[in-house]
């Protein structure tokens, strides 16, 4: 193998071993995140639900 192809073949497994995995784990990342968002979302609209459901159903119990 000549200095050159010797170069762009260790750029190439160099990419392979560091970029690739990086990348992976950058998008699997950013995934968990926006379902981790979009959860604790959805928790927090229930926890509202919940909220104005106790109020506007046991109005009595609030004031007591």
């Amino acid at each position: 193998m000549s200095a050159i192809c010797k170069r762009v073949h260790l750029h190439k497994t160099c990419l392979n071993i560091h970029i690739l995995p990086l990348f992976l784990n950058i998008l699997k990342f950013s995934n968990y995140i926006y379902y981790l968002h979009r959860f604790t979302l959805t928790r927090k609209l229930h926890g509202l639900q919940g909220i104005l459901t106790i109020i506007l159903f046991f109005p009595e119990s609030i004031s007591a």
